[in-house]
């Protein structure tokens, strides 16, 4: 609703607007955020410990990269919502290319050309 009150912005669909302003959709926002945490997790930029949070998938797949992280099983929906459930599709999905990166800058810019594997245009 914000950029329909600039200046030449009424007229505009959401997603040219924002085109235009070089934003992306609020949707993919949280996503994103998501992704750079798991990014710094597993590359160990941050003190979190990467078995406190996730678990390389066990059966290595011929295709996709080598951080493929399985779900822990839990008796109960309380973890149904937490940031690994969350992630770990996501994250699966993303090509080696993007995950292998070694600097989290470079990472960034790769997301905003995924939006498409995200399952968001």
């Amino acid at each position: 609703m914000f950029t329909k009150r600039l200046p030449g912005m009424l007229s505009l669909s959401y997603d040219a607007r924002l085109q235009l302003l070089g934003l992306e959709r609020l949707e993919l926002r949280p996503i994103h955020c998501d992704l750079v945490t798991c990014f710094k997790i597993t590359h160990q930029l941050v003190s979190i410990p990467f078995s406190s949070m996730f678990e390389l998938s066990a059966s290595r797949a011929t295709r996709g990269h080598p951080f493929k992280l399985a779900y822990s099983e839990s008796r109960i929906n309380v973890r149904e919502n937490s940031f690994p459930v969350r992630v770990i599709a996501l994250w699966n999905r993303l090509s080696e290319y993007v995950v292998m990166t070694s600097k989290l800058t470079t990472f960034k810019r790769l997301l905003q050309s995924v939006n498409a594997i995200l399952g968001k245009s």
